[in-house]
């Protein structure tokens, strides 16, 4: 499937279509367009003229159901005009004229008056009530001519119209009126002789929708609305009878209708002439066809000239496809045959030539690269051998510049070595040099520290005897605050007693009343004193307790310090016999340190002069390593290029044989 697509995708890209489309935009877009226009214009222009004729005959239609009426109307009111015998509105002077009346006119059947009461009174002396009619109501009421829609006449079987005419007096009064009843089958007829197109036809339409005449019977005194669909409806509603005159269009029963109405103006009816809209715009749509088939022909004439000059013009450009694509597979044997001297022969020429010139310069081509092929071959060989050459050496300068660098790293080492040997040695004797400096102010230090501590220990008696001295004066000062707090105490109950005969006082000055006003004032002078004694007992029991703490705090304190004092005076006495017999270690080992210093004095001195001879050879070493490793990437370079040569001539090579074998894909 993607096969075929791609072919027609193809297909639709080559040139030869590509001219035919352009020659298809160039002649049928301005074609098309054109007879669009000109269809468009002649078919408005067409339907606004059928649309007209349809009007016109519904316009027609109705001005001879209007003449047709106003003719009988007309009649009557001249009969009644010219004689004043109507005006007195008295049924027997009026009756023998409406009976001259009606065998005067043929249409007319049988004319009935009716009095200002509303009685019907006809020429044969049948007398009815007529008041409850509303067409006799309206008369009545209103004054004014009413027409009746077409009735059928149950005894003659005839279809009739009644024409309720009022009669006035002078003073304008309503006295009366006759109702000839009038023969509407030849209005039927007339109605019924209205045709457009092959089943079109014209009706009768009442002010409220009633129809008055139509083809069909049934129809005829029954609302439209029972047979009219909604869209029917609301077109008639928005048209019909709201307008006098007017077109419509609307569906009915699956058909589309195009209906023209005019109204009749001695009443309130409306003449409506309809046909389906296919058959009212028939020509339209001949015209319209007719149209299309031109198109299509045309269309049709336009593609076969398109496709033939297409391909008269691009046969050579074919031929010229045809030749490239031989070439583009490598047959450059094949030549365009030149028939003349247009641009495209004269392209023709051209690649005749540029053929030409493309074989000289294939069979030159092929020539250079047979000669380049041979010549790769033996550079490639020569830079094989050179290449295995260059690698053995340096693999040879590589396990020297190793052995090298090994004995460097040696050398180096050992004179590392010997340096830190050097350096440790004359180390050892400058400590040992100062090492015995120290010994011997140890000696001397160690003396002195041992009559230091002689002397401390008779400090530290003393001390212990001012200790336990202070102790004793502690504990003294505890037993008198003690006594301090107990008599604080007892001022303290002696306050609190005179508070409470103070208190005992006060109520006593109370029971007195005014007797007793000047030691109630000394009760409370003695209370407030009580009570302020007692204040100060508190703040003096709170000190003195916080003095006994503190007392009993330091009594503990000397006792732990009288201990310590024991203990310190025990160790250092210890400490003395201790710095006895370090002195006289200390004396033994500066002797033996005076005569490792000599020693290594001596080790000093050598071991310099070896660390001097193994730094001269590890120099040496190094210089001997650097000149190999200059050998060693000096070869390596070599190799590399002889590498890069290698595979240069192989490229070489390779880029001969592909040259070849594309040369030899051409057919000269």
């Amino acid at each position: 499937m993607k096969k075929n697509l791609k072919t027609w995708a193809s297909k639709l890209n080559a040139l030869k279509v590509k001219f035919i489309a352009i020659f298809l935009l160039i002649s049928l877009v301005p074609m098309l367009v054109l007879t669009f226009i000109l269809t468009s214009q002649s078919t408005s222009a067409l339907k606004k003229k059928t649309a007209e004729e349809q009007a016109l005959s519904a316009k027609i239609g109705a001005d001879f159901v209007n003449s047709w009426l106003s003719e009988k109307i007309k009649s009557a009111e001249e009969i009644m005009k010219k004689n004043p015998a109507f005006q007195t509105g008295q049924a027997a002077n009026i009756l023998s004229i409406l009976k001259v009346m009606e065998q005067s006119d043929p249409d007319v059947s049988v004319i009935t008056f009716v009095d200002k009461a509303g009685m019907l009174s006809d020429t044969e002396g049948n007398v009815h009530d007529g008041s409850k009619f509303d067409n006799i109501k309206q008369v009545m009421t209103s004054k004014k001519l009413y027409i009746s829609n077409i009735t059928l006449n149950t005894f003659t079987q005839k279809y009739s119209i009644f024409l309720d005419i009022p009669i006035l007096n002078e003073q304008g009064e309503f006295v009366g009126a006759i109702q000839p009843e009038v023969d509407a089958s030849e209005l039927l007829q007339l109605i019924e002789n209205i045709k457009i197109g092959e089943s079109g036809y014209a009706y009768l339409l009442s002010a409220d929708g009633f129809y008055i005449a139509h083809p069909d019977d049934k129809k005829v005194g029954r609302n439209y609305k029972e047979f009219a669909l909604p869209g029917k409806i609301e077109a008639f509603q928005n048209t019909v009878f709201t307008k006098d005159q007017g077109t419509v269009s609307y569906s009915e029963q699956s058909e589309s209708k195009s209906a023209s109405f005019t109204k009749v103006e001695s009443s309130n009816w409306k003449l409506i002439v309809t046909a389906p809209a296919n058959e009212v715009f028939k020509t339209v749509q001949q015209i319209q066809n007719k149209a299309v088939i031109l198109m299509i022909a045309s269309l049709i004439l336009i593609s076969v000239i398109a496709i033939y000059v297409a391909s008269f013009m691009t046969r050579s450009i074919l031929d010229i496809s045809r030749m490239m694509t031989l070439v583009s597979q490598g047959d450059l044997t094949g030549r365009l045959k030149v028939k003349g001297k247009d641009e495209l022969e004269r392209v023709k020429e051209s690649i005749n030539s540029m053929l030409d010139s493309f074989t000289d310069i294939i069979r030159k081509i092929t020539q250079s690269t047979e000669h380049v092929a041979a010549s790769s071959e033996e550079l490639t060989a020569i830079a094989n051998d050179s290449t295995q050459a260059s690698e053995h050496i340096v693999k040879s300068v590589d396990v020297v510049v190793r052995g090298s660098e090994v004995q460097v790293q040696g050398s180096e080492e050992t004179t590392v070595a010997m340096e830190e040997m050097a350096t440790g040695v004359q180390t050892i004797a400058i400590s040992a040099s100062t090492v015995a400096d120290t010994a011997l102010n140890v000696v001397q230090e160690v003396s002195a520290g041992s009559q230091d501590i002689q002397h401390a220990i008779s400090q530290m008696i003393k001390m212990s005897q001012s200790v336990e001295d202070t102790a004793a004066i502690v504990r003294s000062l505890e037993t008198k605050s003690h006594a301090i707090q107990q008599t604080v105490q007892l001022i303290s109950e002696i306050a609190g007693q005179t508070n409470l005969l103070a208190l005992n006082a006060s109520i006593e000055a109370a029971r007195a009343g005014e007797h007793g006003r000047g030691f109630s004032v000394v009760a409370a002078e003695v209370r407030k004193l009580a009570e302020q004694t007692t204040t100060a007992t508190n703040h003096i029991s709170s000190h003195i307790q916080d003095t006994l703490q503190a007392i009993t705090e330091a009594a503990a304190s000397m006792n732990n310090g009288l201990s310590e004092v024991s203990l310190s005076v025990t160790q250092v006495e210890k400490t003395g016999v201790t710095f006895g017999v370090i002195q006289k270690s200390v004396q033994h080992v500066n002797d033996q340190i005076q005569e490792v210093s000599a020693v290594t004095e001596q080790i000093s001195a050598g071991t310099q002069e070896v660390s001097a001879s193994m730094a001269e050879m590890a120099v040496i070493m190094k210089n001997s390593s650097n000149k190999l490793n200059e050998v060693s990437r000096a070869a390596g370079d070599q190799h590399h290029s002889m590498k890069e040569i290698l595979s240069a001539s192989e490229s070489l090579s390779t880029m001969s044989n592909d040259l070849q074998e594309m040369v030899s894909r051409f057919k000269i």
